[in-house]
Formats: C-alpha cells, structure tokens, sequence
C-alpha cells in the first residue's frame, strides 16, 4: 500500500489531466482520487475520512490541531495561521487578542534595529555628512 502522499498527489495530477491540479471540491476528482485509494488497497473508512478532510470548510473562529502544531481562522482572514503551539493560543489568535507575552515573535536579524556604540555614532554621522567626497571604502563602511 503505497502512503506517501506525494506520490498520490502525483497519481491523482495525472489522473484527473497533467496540467490541471487535482480539485478536491469536484465530485469527479473526488471519484478519481477514490479510484487511485482503493487500487493502492487504501481501506474505505480511511478514504472517506481522507476526502471529509480535503474538502472541510473552515469557519472564522475555527481551531484544529495539526501535525505541526494548532491552527486558526480568524475572522476576515482568507487563510488559516498554521503552527501554533497550543490550543489557547490558537484560540486567542482567532478571537483577536494579543498573543501571551511569554511569546517573543521571531524577527529576522535583517530587520533587527542596529545599536551604535557612541565612537561608532560619531564617525557615522561624519561620514554622512561628508558622503560626495567619500573614497570607496569609507563607502562600503557607511553602508
């Protein structure tokens, strides 16, 4: 029985036509898709839980746990935020509410503000000032 569901969104693709990708709301890719299970010996209950999954609608308000964590939507979101670290937070994502302070948000370092010592300060605010008549590498050091 083959389980890797890569390889069965591979067969499902080019069942239902190479350039097309699978619909899981279409009655007829959903036959297809079933099709594609029971050949691969899949066990009934476990295909229809499988399509009952696909085509859940999500409500605003919704929570549900995943592999990766706890997901929401929130109200006027078109997409659910994924990887949540437990239920609460999920539920307060999709109410709306700050997130615990305990959580610090992950920023990347790109977007960190810079800290100046103050000679570092002063020689910045130097070469700024003189920046027409800087060389090349008193360039490269003011970017």
């Amino acid at each position: 029985m083959i389980t890797d569901l890569n390889k069965i969104f591979e067969l499902w693709k080019d069942k239902v036509g190479s350039k097309r990708t699978p619909n899981p709301k279409s009655a007829e890719h959903q036959y297809q898709l079933r099709e594609i299970l029971n050949d691969l010996n899949w066990d009934e209950e476990v295909i229809t839980e499988l399509i009952y999954n696909l085509t859940e609608k999500r409500e605003p308000g919704d929570t549900w746990e995943t592999a990766s964590g706890w997901a929401g939507l929130k109200q006027g979101e078109d997409s659910a935020r994924y990887g949540m670290d437990s239920e609460e937070t999920a539920d307060a994502y999709v109410r709306g509410e700050e997130e615990p302070e305990d959580e610090e948000e992950w920023t990347p370092d790109s977007e960190k503000p810079v800290t100046l010592e103050d000679g570092d300060r002063k020689k910045l605010k130097e070469l700024e000032s003189r920046e027409d008549d800087l060389d090349d590498e008193e360039k490269k050091e003011l970017k």
